[in-house]
């Protein structure tokens, strides 16, 4: 078990909602860790074509730092240019702008000899910048086939391949995740999805209906 760290954990969700594997995780981890959790960096355009993002996202961004408990941080990143996942050039720059904020904050929260815990492969830019000690690639998703999009798929496969050799380490969800990325890192391990018991358990004890 992991105690006494600072992590960063670059998501690719919010925090709110939808709610998964990636909250569940680091609500564990601040138990024992402190733990800043960096919100899905969306661009102009999600906030353009998501008026419900939109609002939420332009409420946070007055006070883009909430505090959850004494050890767990939320932190909504500014958007970026859109097609960052269609064009490495796009990305680097999105990516050198969160870093630009993320050091301001790592400084003012005093977070040293960090592990950065990294969700999207566009992250792949924030490697070695952060003064992280272990970087950890957790794989939930395959991303590059997410869309029909040569541009896409391309572009991600080389953030994603670049990530994979540098990581420490690799988590991955499924088997079909695993089996690629252990040819690239030995220090690869399947890591499925669970249920969280206890809100399975409370769901059970209730009177429900099939």
């Amino acid at each position: 078990m992991i105690k006494g760290k600072d992590i960063i954990c670059i998501s690719t969700s919010d925090w709110d909602k939808p709610w998964g594997s990636r909250q569940q995780l680091m609500s564990r981890l601040s138990v024992s860790n402190r733990v800043l959790f960096v919100e899905y960096q969306a661009s102009f355009a999600h906030l353009f074509f998501l008026p419900f993002l939109l609002r939420a996202r332009v409420k946070r961004f007055k006070n883009p730092i909430r505090k959850i408990n004494d050890n767990l941080f939320i932190y909504t990143p500014y958007p970026g240019l859109p097609c960052g996942y269609y064009s490495n050039t796009i990305n680097r720059i999105n990516q050198y702008m969160l870093l630009w904020f993320l050091k301001r904050i790592l400084k003012k929260l005093n977070f040293t000899d960090t592990i950065l815990w990294v969700y999207p492969p566009s992250s792949v830019e924030l490697l070695g910048r952060l003064g992280e000690k272990i970087i950890l690639y957790h794989c939930i998703a395959d991303f590059p086939a997410e869309k029909r999009s040569f541009l896409r798929e391309k572009a991600i496969l080389l953030m994603e391949k670049e990530l994979a050799v540098k990581s420490d380490i690799i988590l991955a969800s499924t088997e079909s995740l695993y089996n690629r990325h252990r040819h690239i890192n030995s220090r690869t391990y399947l890591f499925p999805s669970a249920v969280d018991e206890a809100v399975f358990s409370r769901m059970l004890g209730n009177d429900t209906t099939e």
